[in-house]
């Protein structure tokens, strides 16, 4: 049985940190920027070339981005369902709508939308260090070396780590204490690898990827409590939405009992 009380109380507790971390994590790349550009030397190949987004890690991370766009669209579909149903759910009908604005505002709106179209800052292919043409810029200072699709922070950093935190915050908390360790190592490397993979081809700096980190905790977390979901995650179970789907699926099926309108 998950303790709501407590879940809630976690999980505010870590979105608080990750926004104190927020003040230490920009005053060390302002202060010591050149840790980046060390970072991504790091992976250049013997003709000072990042090596190419082919074959398996190409795959990984076009997965791993096919998982989070299913997975919010899902989430949408779900949450129409119940609509459409009247409301009566066997899944609190704000579990979905928490997965969907989790994508639609964390990678969407505030990476893609905003800090990646207006930052400003040359992504480590494009600045002179690595052989480009534009200056490098610290991540914390906006800067107009880059039009568009530029590199702070990174979107598919924020989705794998948006779709990691959604899963760990519906899944893990009704786990047994060892499933719930080996759960979130699982999901932590996912995320990691996938936003590591970015910086490993030189399309982001380390500072890109680990602001994308905090910024989708702060986010998602913040969602989770203002949506006050620790009530409704020993709900999410794959029978149940099954269940859910089956029932929104067939027309004029009949609606479940012993469950509350949501």
């Amino acid at each position: 049985m998950i303790d709501s009380v407590l879940l809630d109380h976690q999980i505010r507790r870590w979105r608080n940190l990750a926004l104190l971390a927020l003040l230490p994590l920009s005053a060390v790349f302002l202060l010591f920027p050149e840790i980046d550009l060390w970072f991504s030397r790091l992976f250049l190949d013997a003709t000072a070339q990042f090596p190419a987004d082919t074959g398996l890690w190409h795959f990984w991370r076009i997965m791993v981005w096919d998982m989070s766009v299913f997975l919010a669209l899902f989430s949408l579909a779900m949450f129409v369902l119940g609509l459409l149903r009247g409301g009566r759910t066997r899944i609190c009908r704000r579990i979905w709508l928490f997965v969907f604005l989790g994508f639609l505002l964390g990678p969407g709106v505030l990476a893609n939308g905003i800090l990646k179209s207006f930052w400003g800052r040359a992504r480590p292919q494009a600045v002179t260090e690595f052989g480009g043409t534009h200056q490098f810029s610290p991540p914390v200072l906006i800067a107009d070396q880059c039009q568009s699709n530029c590199s702070f922070v990174s979107g598919e950093a924020s989705g794998a780590f948006t779709l990691a935190l959604i899963l760990g915050l519906l899944f893990l908390p009704g786990l047994k204490p060892r499933a719930r360790i080996l759960g979130a190592t699982g999901l932590a490397a996912l995320a990691v690898w996938t936003s590591l993979l970015r910086v490993m081809t030189g399309r982001h700096f380390l500072s890109d990827a680990l602001f994308a980190a905090d910024l989708m905790v702060i986010l998602v977390f913040s969602l989770f409590l203002w949506l006050g979901l620790a009530r409704c995650v020993s709900e999410v179970t794959p029978r149940q939405i099954v269940r859910d789907l089956q029932a929104g699926l067939r027309a004029g099926g009949t609606k479940p009992t012993n469950h509350r309108d949501r």
